[in-house]
């Protein structure tokens, strides 16, 4: 189980140029993944059918209309701020949501009304598969593979979708729980804004519990961690005081895909 799992990293290139011992590495050291990669959204899966009424149908026709594609590798994205399934580690997108409600419920919070349609089927059906006892990651993983495509998990590092909006339900509970953590407090101008700041210990250990969660509960090819949503994770102005620190939780995070290769 889980032999010899591959971590990709975006938008790392100055992690790997660092002291950890992965300037000796090279290109021909690896297997060198082929092919085309092809990533599949947090969301995307639980709004294509009407509220409530999603199957494991959904599911199979995403993964079985790559099949004999070029496509080599099927990237599953398992969180945004929230996971997509039912985590311990972080909060999950639809807490709080009652279907028996309509869109003025509290759960869509400052959410443009014209916004809430797709959000009310992702956080409805999100709930009828978890209580179906399907995590949708792990089928689509194992759909994967039996259309002979390599399966991965996607971490998205620093979500900021409805960085203007002050209680989103794509806000998640340490999101909204500590402003002190973005990489700038009050007036929003750009999204990235508030992103979290890496700079902040807290904020690697809430980013590595996922990883440690999801390394232990699925049996992937590969880990991505996807910094390019949205790609910026410091201070402006401390760039160059953490990013070597950046680099050295990069090492971190190799260890921890290395241990779960073991088990």
């Amino acid at each position: 189980m889980m032999s010899g799992i591959r971590l990709l990293s975006f938008f790392a290139l100055s992690f790997i140029a660092s002291g950890l011992g992965w300037d000796s590495l090279s290109l021909a050291q690896h297997n060198v993944i082929s092919g085309i990669l092809y990533n599949e959204d947090d969301s995307n899966r639980f709004m294509i059918d009407p509220p409530g009424e999603m199957t494991t149908k959904t599911l199979d026709k995403l993964v079985d209309d790559l099949a004999g594609t070029h496509v080599t590798t099927y990237i599953i994205c398992c969180c945004a701020k929230n996971a997509n399934y039912p985590s311990e580690a972080w909060s999950v997108y639809g807490d709080g949501f009652d279907p028996n409600l309509d869109n003025t419920q509290p759960f869509f919070g400052d959410v443009d009304p014209a916004g809430r349609d797709g959000l009310r089927r992702w956080a409805h059906n999100l709930q009828k598969m978890t209580a179906e006892g399907i995590d949708t990651n792990a089928y689509m993983i194992e759909r994967s593979r039996e259309k002979g495509i390599s399966p991965w998990i996607s971490i998205r590092m620093n979500d900021a979708h409805d960085a203007p909006l002050k209680e989103s339900p794509l806000h998640s509970r340490f999101f909204m729980d500590h402003p002190e953590f973005r990489r700038k407090t009050g007036s929003v101008g750009a999204w990235t804004d508030v992103c979290l700041d890496y700079g902040r210990p807290e904020v690697r250990a809430h980013a590595m519990a996922l990883i440690e969660e999801v390394c232990s509960r699925y049996d992937m090819d590969g880990l991505e961690l996807d910094w390019n949503r949205f790609p910026l994770h410091l201070k402006e102005g401390e760039e160059d005081l953490y990013r070597d620190v950046l680099t050295e939780w990069m090492g971190e995070v190799h260890e921890v895909v290395k241990s779960a290769e073991d088990k």
